[in-house]
């Protein structure tokens, strides 16, 4: 009885999904490839991977700042309006209010 191998079936012995080595390998020798016709190190370049994963981590945190404080502005807004226009509609009826009061 042959043996089967699992690396070609991408389950291992008992029949659960793996990662393959050759898949991994592959990732590392593209990212040689690219360092390689960059004329820099792979860890140089892993490092520009990472710097520009981060800038953009930043800018995402950024824009999500703007866009909470620009809702948070919009909801205060909106709440000084409506205590405006309560204070208004007091202040015109409140002649009114008293003599209900008093009544």
């Amino acid at each position: 009885m042959k043996r089967k191998k699992s690396y070609k079936q991408g389950t291992d012995k008992n029949g659960g999904k793996i990662r393959s080595k050759k898949r991994q390998i592959c990732q590392s020798r593209w990212e040689l490839k690219i360092a390689h016709d960059r004329h820099i190190s792979s860890q140089e370049y892993m490092c520009s991977k990472t710097i520009e994963l981060l800038g953009n981590i930043e800018t995402d945190i950024a824009t999500l700042r703007s866009d909470i404080g620009k809702e948070i502005g919009s909801i205060v807004k909106e709440e000084l309006d409506k205590k405006e226009k309560l204070k208004k509609y007091l202040l015109k009826h409140r002649l009114q209010f008293l003599q209900k009061l008093w009544h």
